[in-house]
């Protein structure tokens, strides 16, 4: 039954990464991995936060799954035309997905919860 689920799962995981093929790049074209200063200290504060409260693997270890998960946000705000999408982590919370325009057009409500919470004004 793993080897079942193993297949399922990477099945999942391709057709995911197919999907948002074109939301993990930024505009020019490159995978976009450059935060700004305060950015940069509020990841380090939830890095030494996770690291103080959970112990240095399990730590590190959610704040990477954090981190992946709110790419994966992001990928889908630059599939559907935010090509400023980015993430911030927030300490012991987790992260949020932002972008600093609004929608065209109003997207469903499972839509927009997919994709992240919206701009930031």
């Amino acid at each position: 039954m793993s080897l079942l689920a193993a297949l399922l799962t990477a099945g999942v995981l391709r057709l995911t990464f197919r999907t948002l093929a074109g939301g993990w790049r930024g505009p020019a074209r490159r995978i976009d991995l450059r935060p700004s200063g305060a950015a940069w200290m509020i990841g380090g504060l939830s890095v030494l936060l996770a690291i103080y409260f959970f112990g240095p693997l399990a730590g590190l270890a959610l704040v990477i799954v954090v981190v992946v998960h709110e790419y994966g946000h992001v990928a889908a705000f630059r599939v559907a035309g935010h090509g400023d999408a980015t993430f911030r982590l927030i300490p012991l919370l987790g992260g949020v997905a932002i972008s600093k325009r609004q929608p065209r057009r109003s997207a469903p409500e499972p839509t927009k919860a997919r994709a992240g919470n919206g701009p930031v004004k």
